[in-house]
């Protein structure tokens, strides 16, 4: 001890001198970790007060007094979907070209739907509406075709602006309903086993069709029944 008293201080043994850059570069590293991290930290009172504003928005007041209801109001359910209707359109066009139906039943696929149009002289006898003999044998073939998805199908009649749609003192409505009732029986006689929804348009939608097309043409193609099939299930 008295040996290492008598060591003058400029005899004592220095540091080698990469260990000064060695401490001086681990505390520059670690005061740029300690930046990083304050960094990252959340800032709570801010975060606490985001989260506050929008657990009062997604959860309203219980003391908003709600709106009155009818007892005839329609209750809002989502329909359920069926087969898609690109599927569906695939399914019975072919079924309707193997069937040879093409020249009496034009199939037409639109937004979410598809049309299956049978005009009216393909259905029914000259001056009634009783199905022609050809009528029935088509429509007994498209019952297996119907009944092979669960899509919801609408049977829609139309007339065209004429007095002959409207003999017997029967008004445009009358006897666009009476068609799409004639085909809407004889799809459920034939075995159809799904709800159909029966509409008739009268000549509501004579003006939508193909302006291309002769006013004789239109005429022609006003009287008609569609069977529309749509992307939701049946039964809704």
């Amino acid at each position: 001890m008295d040996e290492l008293e008598n060591i003058k201080p400029d005899e004592k043994e220095k540091p080698p001198i990469w260990m000064v850059s060695f401490a001086d570069v681990t505390a520059l590293t670690l005061t740029f970790f300690v930046l990083l991290f304050s960094m990252s930290t959340f800032k709570i009172n801010e975060f606490i007060a985001v989260t506050s504003s929008l657990s009062v928005t997604n959860n309203p007041s219980s003391n908003i007094n709600p709106l009155p209801t009818s007892d005839r109001a329609i209750d809002q359910k989502k329909e359920i979907q069926a087969l898609p209707i690109d599927y569906v359109y695939q399914l019975l066009s072919s079924k309707i070209k193997t069937a040879k139906y093409n020249d009496v039943a034009f199939i037409e696929k639109k937004e979410h739907v598809i049309v299956l149009t049978l005009s009216d002289k393909t259905l029914f006898e000259s001056g009634s509406f009783n199905l022609s003999r050809n009528a029935q044998q088509l429509i007994f073939g498209l019952v297996p075709i119907l009944n092979s998805f669960g899509n919801q199908i609408d049977v829609i009649g139309h007339v065209s602006p004429k007095p002959d749609d409207q003999a017997e003192n029967r008004t445009v409505w009358d006897v666009s309903l009476l068609r799409a009732l004639t085909v809407s029986r004889a799809l459920t006689n034939g075995g159809y086993n799904k709800k159909l929804s029966i509409l008739g348009n009268a000549d509501g939608f004579f003006n939508d069709l193909d302006p291309s097309l002769s006013l004789a043409q239109k005429q022609t193609l006003g009287k008609r029944v569609d069977i529309i099939i749509r992307s939701s299930a049946s039964g809704q």
